[in-house]
């Protein structure tokens, strides 16, 4: 219950969206979070690590010159959570690629708590909203 997110009245469980993300060839590592939203309560975020020979781009960006195969953007991952059955409502609104090693407790365990923090400290939004 702890990680859970309350977006538009529905409960969310990070780990469910995960596991859909992770079965796209192009992620390593994901976390997904809830982020405070005025409309929703919060928005669904996932901070992805991609493997190796996969690139991040913009869809307005022009990659014409880029493999499309090893292409990823929001739009793909969004299409793949659909395409696997993930109710829209739990399709991440926004993707943050993360370079750096996430959050974890002693045992292992993700921090959630923490990472939220500091991806709200990227997007420069007040902490004490939370």
């Amino acid at each position: 219950m702890k990680g859970r997110i309350k977006s538009g009245g529905e409960n969310i469980y990070p780990e469910e969206v995960e596991s859909v993300i992770l079965k796209h060839p192009a992620i390593s590592t994901i976390a997904v979070i809830g982020l405070p939203d005025a409309r929703l309560t919060e928005m669904v975020i996932a901070c992805i690590q991609l493997n190796q020979n996969w690139t991040w781009v913009d869809s307005s960006s022009d990659h014409s010159a880029i493999h499309k195969e090893q292409c990823l953007s929001k739009e793909t991952l969004q299409q793949h959570c659909r395409t696997n059955n993930l109710s829209g409502f739990k399709v991440p609104k926004t993707f943050i690629r993360w370079n750096k090693k996430f959050p974890l407790t002693t045992s292992g365990k993700l921090r959630r708590d923490q990472l939220k923090a500091e991806v709200m400290r990227h997007l420069n939004r007040p902490i004490s909203s939370l």
